[in-house]
């Protein structure tokens, strides 16, 4: 049970006691209280479930090398397309 739902039970139960709230209300509490309980955690892992998809043209590590090498200023043979086959002076 969560915190959330402990502390609505022990408020609802105060209520009750003091006569601030009916039975019925009471009951309505004791009621959501236990359905949020057990069917949040179910909802929220189908809601949130991770899809991993890669895009259709994703990049290479050989790419992705690359563009970091042209971020430094160093360019290593190989690093994709276009490269130059030179280091910087």
């Amino acid at each position: 049970m969560t915190p959330r739902g402990e502390v609505g039970l022990i408020v609802a139960l105060i209520g009750l006691q003091m006569n601030m709230i009916s039975p019925s209300a009471y009951a309505i509490v004791i009621f959501m209280t236990g359905a949020t309980t057990l069917f949040a955690p179910p909802v929220l892992r189908v809601l949130f479930k991770r899809r991993v998809t890669l895009p259709a043209k994703s990049p290479t590590a050989l790419q992705l090398e690359g563009i970091a090498d042209l971020r430094t200023g160093i360019v290593a043979a190989g690093a994709g397309e276009g490269a130059k086959h030179e280091s910087p002076e």
